[in-house]
């Protein structure tokens, strides 16, 4: 890839950092109990993905 791809591959994906950022931004003008909620659905998701990712790994090592 070369290193142009790279920039705009980037700029299209926002990093996880910049995420929680937006995550933090949010909760701060909304309150405590709905910051709550949007820290519970980003962590349900988290979770939901890593285990997704451990069942492919756990597939993909039964495949080799």
């Amino acid at each position: 890839m070369s290193l142009e791809e790279s920039n705009k591959t980037s700029k299209q994906m926002p990093s996880q950092d910049s995420v929680y950022d937006d995550l933090l931004e949010k909760g701060n003008d909304l309150g405590p109990d709905v910051t709550d909620m949007l820290w519970t659905a980003a962590r349900k998701e988290a979770m939901e993905r890593l285990h997704e990712d451990l069942r492919k790994d756990k597939e993909n090592d039964k495949l080799c």
